[in-house]
């Protein structure tokens, strides 16, 4: 949210609607004094919708508890309840809300597309009933929350021709059939007048998109990853191997939160390929890593979860971030990430926001939203093991020993005879 702050260019107000003397009132000011200080561009002003109905009429509000974003003639308004109890749930958000009304202020519309009839991932039901994959309904609040216009995109939108020019982002989630020659020519032509894209692909689906990641010189393996000392408990059976879970990422703009976070939010894929850079790349397309599986991952080319000879333990590469000219193309190995099951750990939403952020050069809006939401823990394998043996013996040895000596020293005392004692028997 700083970071926003410092980056405005123009005057903006904050029009603080409250009565006098207001608890919730004292903490948004505390709030908006702190954001303040970031840049001398940010006023915040406070009126009372009672003592001031003319500038409440001006700027649209109709009752007190309401904070009024004015940037020139656009204004956003946000409410809040004026009784501190009711609003104790708005105040744990007020950062992600704020972020939100800054967003829409500063930023230009932006248009994401996603696209459709090759068997991706949507918010919306599956055409196919066989397909029961995890939806992307938690990735359309997230965007939505970032201020995008999300649509479909397919082959009766105009997929075969060219991808319109108020797109600003293009969607490839999870494809289950190859883009036929002229959709991918589509795809590459958008890349190449200096698009911006996300391609997620999954292994069971052997899609490899050759045609795409050919030119931004990737090549996709669908192959299923396993670990068998890292990894995510889900069915508890061995298949739970493939459900990597990992906190090894670059220096990238792409995962800046993530690298600074560590192993406090690591990412999740629910089976995942790898992804190669292909060597002798002309020097005017960049490509980076920047994220990377578990030193002990290994490719299940026999899926028996198992690490057989020939399936080598290494840091597989999961992502690779590529610029190209004005364009930018994010890859990931893996669709689950983005899906409503995995999104919600919070490495993966991290990694979703700033993936986009990173695409659209957004990098000042890298970093957390305040919020006191609990988060998951997630346990490797040994770590399970540790919890479990440190319950039942470790826990009830140090009550069983604390007490043996506790008793063992009131014996002594008792045993010791006082001075006074001593004294009578002489």
């Amino acid at each position: 949210m700083r970071k926003i702050v410092r980056t405005l260019d123009q005057p903006l107000e904050i029009a603080s609607f409250f009565p006098g003397g207001n608890e919730v009132r004292e903490e948004v000011d505390e709030y908006m004094a702190d954001l303040a200080k970031e840049s001398g561009q940010l006023k915040v002003t406070h009126y009372d919708f009672d003592i001031d109905p003319i500038k409440a009429k001006e700027l649209g509000v109709s009752t007190n508890g309401t904070l009024v974003f004015v940037r020139g003639h656009r204004h956003e308004l946000l409410g809040l309840p004026v009784q501190f109890e009711a609003a104790r749930n708005a105040l744990r958000t007020l950062d992600k809300e704020v972020q939100q009304r800054l967003m829409l202020l500063t930023r230009q519309a932006r248009s994401a597309a996603f696209t459709t009839g090759h068997g991706e991932r949507t918010w919306e039901p599956a055409v196919d009933a066989n397909d029961k994959r995890a939806g992307l309904s938690k990735l359309r609040e997230l965007m939505l929350d970032q201020s995008y216009d999300l649509r479909s995109f397919g082959a009766a939108d105009g997929l075969g021709q060219d991808v319109p020019k108020d797109v600003t982002v293009l969607f490839i989630v999870g494809p289950q059939r190859p883009f036929p020659p002229d959709e991918s020519a589509s795809v590459n032509r958008f890349i190449d007048h200096g698009g911006r894209v996300l391609i997620a692909l999954d292994p069971e689906n052997h899609v490899a998109m050759k045609e795409i990641l050919d030119p931004l010189q990737l090549e996709y393996h669908d192959v299923t990853l396993a670990n068998d000392q890292a990894f995510v408990r889900r069915t508890h059976t061995d298949a739970d191997r493939t459900n990597l879970v990992t906190a090894t990422f670059s220096s990238h703009p792409s995962v800046t939160t993530l690298l600074r976070l560590g192993t406090r939010a690591p990412t999740i894929f629910l089976g995942a390929g790898w992804i190669d850079a292909k060597r002798g790349r002309p020097i005017d397309i960049q490509v980076d890593a920047p994220i990377k599986a578990h030193h002990a991952t290994f490719p299940d080319k026999n899926n028996n979860f198992l690490p057989d000879p020939g399936e080598d333990r290494r840091a597989w590469e999961l992502s690779g971030a590529v610029v190209k000219g004005l364009a930018r193309v994010f890859v990931i190995a893996d669709s689950d990430w983005l899906a409503d099951e995995a999104i919600q750990a919070p490495g993966n939403e991290l990694l979703a926001l700033d993936s986009m952020h990173w695409l659209m050069g957004d990098e000042a809006f890298q970093g957390l939203v305040s919020s006191e939401v609990d988060l998951p823990i997630t346990h490797t394998r040994k770590q399970d093991a540790a919890w479990f043996y440190s319950t039942i013996f470790l826990a009830p040895a140090l009550v069983l020993g604390f007490g043996w000596v506790t008793t063992r020293r009131r014996r002594r005392a008792g045993a010791a005879p006082t001075p006074r004692a001593q004294g009578a028997a002489s």
